[in-house]
Order: C-alpha cells, then structure tokens, then sequence
C-alpha cells in the first residue's frame, strides 16, 4: 500500500490526521522513524504536549523507539513483526511507558477507557 492509500484508508477508519513518512528507508530523512520529524510536523500542526499524546505501533525499533526519544506513552501492538533485541517484560514495559495489547482494536480501547 503507499502512502497516499495508507493515509487515506486512515482518514476512512476516522482518524481526524495521520502524520506518515512518504520516505524509503534508504532516503535517511528526518520524518522516518524512530526519528522526531513526524512529531515536530504534529507539533507544528497542532501544538500539544508529548505528555498528552500516544504513538500507537506495531515495531519496537521504529514506532515504540520513537516514543521513548519522545517521551510519550508508546502502545505496542503486538501483532507487528517480532524484534527478540527489544523484548522487554510487561513490568518493565510500564516503567518505560509501553503498553503492550494484542491487537489494534485493544489499542484504541485502551486509549478511550484512559
């Protein structure tokens, strides 16, 4: 899928935005993840606050990565592609601000109940 269906079949599920790197990983610019540009581009959008948001995942090494270097609530959907390097147990998940549910719907259900 490319981004422009990516970003539209989000827009279709009722995400109000979404902020995607267009990039290949080959292009090394500053929006891919785990680096910050995406969050910079959400914060010159729309000003808030790291502590206020949640990057919702399914990569440790990009999407969880990036919400460490943020200092923001990382849900990791665990239904991504499995990375042994950084496994981490759930009690040590919580005391570095991951979450870990199953699937997306678990998620956005976490998300609304908190």
């Amino acid at each position: 899928m490319n981004y422009y269906d990516f970003f539209n079949s989000l827009i279709r599920m009722g995400f109000d935005d979404a902020f995607i790197c267009p990039h290949s990983e080959q292009t090394n610019c500053n929006c891919r993840k785990p680096k910050k540009g995406l969050i910079e581009q959400a914060h010159r959008k729309y000003n808030f606050q790291n502590k206020q948001s949640i990057i919702i995942g399914d990569r440790f090494s990009s999407d969880i990565q990036l919400a460490q270097n943020c200092q923001i609530l990382g849900i990791h959907v665990a239904t991504g592609k499995f990375e042994p390097q950084y496994f981490i147990d759930n009690q040590n998940q919580q005391k570095k601000n991951i979450i870990t549910v199953q699937n997306l719907e678990s998620a956005v259900n976490y998300v609304l109940s908190n």
